[in-house]
């Protein structure tokens, strides 16, 4: 399926010229910058018009296949949870670690720390999640799931580990700890 997806997109990303911004000259008497176009080949190391081969790409790959599962996580959890993937990236850290700060929540999920407030502030509003004073710095505050969040993650969780099994079923389980370590790697 991956395959077919990216050879019918792959003409859409065959070099193209005139993408760049204009380059910056000096306009005639205005005292303003002129622009210019340049032209761009997508793959200075081939020749204009060679074929740029997505399959080959690696954060191209990894890119689709990450919408791809957060796109079913979406339908799912907001069908079955009522709930968000971004407000799941805020339950699942606090469900594993106990307690976290939103700082340390963005920083671990590399969400924008704007979006994992937003977050926050709705699972608060919904019961999901309390806010206390952190013990030694009143600037921050610590989050947990109440009862009521941690039968969520609890439910989310068992659906994830679900849908994991079923993205690797056709793989034997040396070939699953292969590609988890390589992923670490890429990771690191």
């Amino acid at each position: 399926m991956l395959e077919e997806t990216i050879a019918g997109l792959h003409p859409v990303f065959e070099p193209r010229r005139n993408l760049l911004p204009r380059k910056a000259v000096a306009g005639k008497g205005s005292g303003k910058t002129g622009f210019r176009r340049e032209s761009l080949n997508v793959r200075p190391d081939r020749p204009p018009g060679e074929s740029y081969d997505l399959r080959r790409i690696t954060a191209f790959r990894i890119s689709v296949l990450s919408n791809r599962l957060t796109l079913w996580s979406a339908r799912v959890y907001a069908r079955e949870f009522e709930i968000s993937v971004l407000e799941w990236r805020v339950i699942a850290p606090l469900g594993v670690l106990g307690t976290a700060t939103a700082s340390q929540i963005a920083d671990m999920t590399i969400l924008d720390k704007g979006n994992v407030s937003r977050a926050v502030n709705g699972l608060i509003g919904r019961g999901l999640i309390e806010r206390t004073e952190h013990p030694s710095d009143r600037r921050k505050r610590i989050l947990s799931l109440t009862r009521r969040g941690k039968k969520l993650h609890d439910m989310i969780a068992v659906r994830s580990r679900s849908r994991e099994t079923q993205l690797f079923e056709k793989f034997s389980e040396a070939k699953r700890e292969q590609f988890l370590a390589l992923l670490a790697e890429l990771d690191a």
